[in-house]
């Protein structure tokens, strides 16, 4: 568990950044259909992986992704997370 957020990390450190979107896939498929998927990303790599980044964002459009954050964006992450909680009373 993140102590930030108090919500499960998905890290894989031998992590091979070319199944970056079936990762994503692979845990759309497994979470329940209506807990709410937030991927936070380091927003560095990514510059060099416009593809993926792109499929992404094509997955929160669609709503398997509720939101993308980078890390540069934790306080608003955090905020809301706080706002879900309240919303789903846990």
């Amino acid at each position: 568990m993140d102590p930030l957020t108090g919500c499960r990390k998905w890290y894989r450190p031998s992590l091979n950044l070319t199944d970056v979107v079936g990762d994503v896939n692979r845990i759309i498929d497994a979470k329940r259909p209506d807990a709410p998927f937030m991927l936070v990303t380091d927003g560095i790599t990514w510059t060099r992986r416009e593809s993926d980044l792109s499929k992404l964002v094509q997955l929160q459009i669609g709503g398997q992704i509720a939101r993308i954050y980078t890390t540069k964006m934790a306080s608003q992450f955090k905020a809301e997370l706080e706002t879900l909680r309240a919303e789903l009373k846990i």
